[in-house]
């Protein structure tokens, strides 16, 4: 596997957060063309720092599942992802 690691947080057309191995670009062309789950229209994303780490996503184990040309996502919801970075109380109106 390459050494390369990248983090993403999809806003569009779903909620995740992306751990690949695969540049911006490719990560592009591999989500609305190759992957199994393909998506029509328009992706919206975010490249993260690839050194991020939350005690709520294990992203240590997304990066240690990473194998070439295969990219691996762990689901989140978007509201779950502000509210724990920022520290936001989700029960707050």
């Amino acid at each position: 596997m390459s050494e390369e690691r990248h983090l993403y947080l999809v806003a569009h057309p779903n909620h995740s957060l992306v751990a690949s191995q695969l540049d911006p670009e490719r990560f592009i062309k591999h989500y609305v063309r190759e992957s199994a789950r393909y998506f029509e229209g328009k992706l919206v994303f975010v490249e993260l720092d690839p050194d991020f780490r939350h005690p709520y996503f294990d992203v240590e184990e997304a990066y240690a599942q990473l194998k070439p040309h295969e990219v691996i996502l762990h689901s989140i919801s978007l509201k779950s992802f502000v509210e724990r970075v920022s520290g936001a109380d989700p029960n707050s109106k």
